[in-house]
C-alpha cells in the first residue's frame, strides 16, 4: 500500500500541481522521487521485514551438475556443438529493436497530445521486456533440473527414516541400501538409490566407492549437499556399529521432517500475504498506473486549451483601458496560475510511471521469492520475469486504451464547450 497503491494514486494530482504551483524541475523531483526514493524505501522494508522469516531448506547447488550452463546463460545447439550465450544478448536485442522502432516515430512526439504517449510506451516496452527476456533465459535450462534435484531432496528423509527402520532389524549397510532401493521404487529418489545399488552388485565397489566414486558414485549423478551430508552421517556411522547407523539415520529423518513442516508452515502462513502481492503488482498497479496516464492526458489537453482561452480573456480585459479595479486586479489573478497543459512533457511523465512500475515489480517479485523460497536465485529470476511479463502488458494496454478513450472524449467535450 504504501509503496504502490498510495503513490499511484497520489500520481492523479500531479498535473494539476504543473498546472497551478510553479516549482522549478519539477520532473527531476518527480523522478527521483518515484523511481529512487520509493523503490529504495520499498526494498529496505521489505528486506528488513524478510531478514525475520524463519530459516529453511537451502536450495540445491547446481554448479556440480555437469551440462548445465551459468546462471546467465543458456546453451544453442549448432550441429553437434553446443554453445553458451549470455542472456544479454537476446535482451539487448529485444531493447535495440523497440528502441529503432521508436526512432522512426520520434518526430511524431514534437507535438503535444496523446501520440507523446504512444510513442514513449515504446521505451518503456523496450525496458520491460528486455529484462523479461534476459531474466527468462537467464534460467530457462536450469529450472527443471533444480526441481528434479528439490524433489530429490523432499523424499531423501523417507528413504533415511527407511535406512533407520532396516539397521535397526540388524541388518548390514549394503543389504539396507538395497532393501530401501527396492522399497522406494517409483519416488524421486528411485534412482539414486539404483545407481548405487547397480555399483554394488555389478561394480563390486565398496558402499562409499557406490556413492561417492569420482567416476561412478550415484552423488556425482546426483549432486545435493543435502543428500551428500546425509550420506556421509550414515556411512561414517555404520563404521562405528549397525546401532549408532540406525540411530543417526533415525535423528536425520526427524530432523529434515521436523524442518519441512516448519517450511510448510511458514508457507501457509504468508500464502495470504504472497497472494496479495501479485494481485497487487499483477494488476490492480498496472490498471491504476494506466488509468493514471490516460487522465494526465485529458488534464493536459484541458488546460492547454484553458491556457489559451484564459490569455485571450486577460488580453481583452487588460486591453479595454481599466485604470483600476478589475484591470489591476486580473493580471495578478491570472498570475497566480500557469495553466500551460503542465511543465512536464506527456512522454516524461508516463516514463516515470513506467519506470516506477518496472522497479516496484521487480522488488515485489524478489519478496515474492524470497518468502516463499528464499535464497533461491533461479526462483528469483523466474518470479521476476513472470510477475514483470504480467504487470508491464497490463500496463501498456490500459495505457494504450485509456489515453485513447480519454483523448477521444477530451476532444469532444472541449469542442462541444468551445473552449477550442
Amino acid at each position: 500500500m504504501l509503496g504502490m497503491v498510495l503513490p499511484v494514486l497520489g500520481l492523479v494530482l500531479a498535473p494539476m500541481m504543473m498546472a497551478f504551483v510553479t516549482v522549478p524541475d519539477f520532473g527531476v523531483l518527480l523522478a527521483l522521487m518515484y523511481d529512487v526514493g520509493l523503490p529504495l524505501m520499498v526494498y529496505f522494508l521489505i528486506r528488513n521485514r524478510l531478514l525475520e522469516r524463519p530459516a529453511g531448506f537451502a536450495p540445491p547447488d547446481l554448479s556440480l551438475v555437469p551440462g548445465l550452463p551459468k546462471l546467465g546463460s543458456f546453451f544453442l545447439n549448432f550441429g553437434s556443438r553446443k554453445v553458451q550465450i549470455s542472456a544479454l544478448l537476446p535482451a539487448a536485442a529485444v531493447f535495440i529493436s523497440f528502441m529503432a522502432l521508436f526512432s522512426l516515430l520520434l518526430p511524431s512526439m514534437q507535438i503535444f497530445g496523446p501520440d507523446q504517449i504512444y510513442v514513449s510506451l515504446l521505451i518503456t516496452a523496450a525496458i520491460g521486456f528486455a529484462l523479461v527476456v534476459y531474466f527468462k533465459l537467464s534460467v530457462i535450462q536450469l529450472r527443471a533440473t533444480e526441481d528434479e534435484l528439490i524433489k530429490l531432496q523432499d523424499s531423501f528423509g523417507a528413504a533415511l527414516f527407511q535406512m533407520g527402520s532396516f539397521l535397526s532389524e540388524g541388518l548390514p549397510p549394503e543389504t539396507t541400501i538395497i532393501k530401501v532401493g527396492n522399497t522406494m521404487k517409483n519416488t524421486p529418489i528411485a534412482d539414486f538409490f539404483a545407481v548405487t545399488v547397480n555399483n554394488i552388485r555389478s561394480l563390486g565397489l565398496s558402499l562409499k566407492d557406490a556413492f561417492f566414486s569420482k567416476l561412478n558414485g550415484s552423488t556425482r549423478f546426483f549432486p545435493s549437499a543435502m543428500l551428500t551430508a546425509g550420506i556421509k552421517v550414515f556411512i561414517e556411522s555404520s563404521k562405528k556399529s549397525i546401532a549408532n547407523a540406525a540411530m543417526a539415520t533415525l535423528y536425520m529423518s526427524r530432523h529434515l521432517s521436523n524442518l519441512k513442516r516448519i517450511e510448510q508452515q511458514v508457507r501457509s502462513l504468508l500464502e495470504e500475504v504472497t497472494s496479495g502481492m501479485r494481485v497487487e503488482v499483477g494488476l490492480l498497479s498496472p490498471v491504476m498506473a494506466g488509468i493514471v496516464v490516460g487522465l494526465t492526458t485529458l488534464i493536459g489537453q484541458v488546460l492547454r486549451s484553458l491556457s489559451g482561452s484564459i490569455n485571450t480573456i486577460q488580453s481583452s480585459v487588460t486591453g479595454g483601458g481599466s485604470a483600476g479595479g478589475i484591470g489591476a486586479v486580473v493580471p495578478f489573478a491570472f498570475s497566480l496560475f500557469n495553466l500551460s497543459g503542465g511543465q512536464i512533457p506527456l512522454y516524461t511523465f508516463q516514463l516515470i510511471i513506467g519506470i516506477y512500475l518496472i522497479v516496484l515489480s521487480l522488488i515485489i517479485a524478489y519478496a515474492i521469492s524470497t518468502i516463499s523460497q528464499p535464497g533461491d536465485k533461479i526462483v528469483l529470476r523466474e518470479t521476476m520475469s513472470n510477475v514483470l511479463l504480467t504487470s508491464v502488458v497490463l500496463y501498456l494496454l490500459i495505457s494504450f486504451i485509456v489515453t485513447l478513450v480519454f483523448a477521444s472524449v477530451g476532444g469532444l467535450v472541449l469542442s462541444a464547450t468551445h473552449i477550442v
